[in-house]
């Protein structure tokens, strides 16, 4: 038992985090706040539209992500099978095979802190079904870190389509290059909430 202890223990799941921009955060925010207003306002009709919402803004994301799972599953559902540690006639004798992830998300909207800040969490199991033969074998990690900024770009590209698909947000390019924030929303407000 000593030894098992002291053991590296590989870990069941790699957790691969979304996380969105900051701005989408304070307008998540927003959403949840009118809705309690109008709750405690004893507004039914607003309250409901407010629900609504939030429901359709949570949908987007889900589904942003879920397009972030179908690219990590095309560029990333590999297993290594056969010998990778010695080359005959210069060729590596092992293979890379197409496998199938499993993935439980769930949508966290707080940080450690406290506050908002909208991310997904992805546990994708260490071990992949190898779509060949269908036997167990495990996740080349390699290639799923290989692919996490692009995974990012197309989760945040989806969240953005949608959102504005669904409330009509705008959007400009954050000062440090990296993404968009939602027009209208300062960076003063997105200050208040870090």
């Amino acid at each position: 038992r000593e030894a098992a202890q002291k053991a590296r223990q590989a870990p069941a799941y790699t957790d691969m985090t979304v996380s969105l921009s900051k701005s989408i955060s304070v307008f998540h925010a927003s959403v949840r706040e009118n809705a309690r207003r109008a709750r405690l306002a004893g507004d039914d009709a607003s309250a409901a539209w407010w629900a609504d919402a939030g429901q359709r803004y949570q949908e987007v994301l889900q589904a942003a992500n879920r397009a972030g799972l179908e690219h990590v599953q095309k560029w990333a559902g590999m297993t290594r099978t056969g010998y990778h540690g010695a080359k005959v006639d210069g060729k590596e004798m092992g293979r890379f095979e197409e496998a199938l992830i499993t993935v439980s998300s769930w949508l966290q909207g707080t940080s450690r802190d406290g506050d908002p800040q909208d991310h997904i969490h992805n546990q994708i199991t260490r071990m992949v079904k190898t779509a060949r033969d269908g036997k167990w074998r495990a996740l080349d990690t390699v290639c799923l870190r290989q692919i996490l900024g692009a995974v990012q770009a197309v989760v945040a590209t989806h969240a953005e389509c949608g959102l504005t698909r669904e409330f009509g947000v705008e959007w400009v390019p954050r000062k440090d290059g990296i993404g968009n924030e939602i027009a209208g929303i300062t960076q003063e407000q997105m200050d208040a909430y870090s």
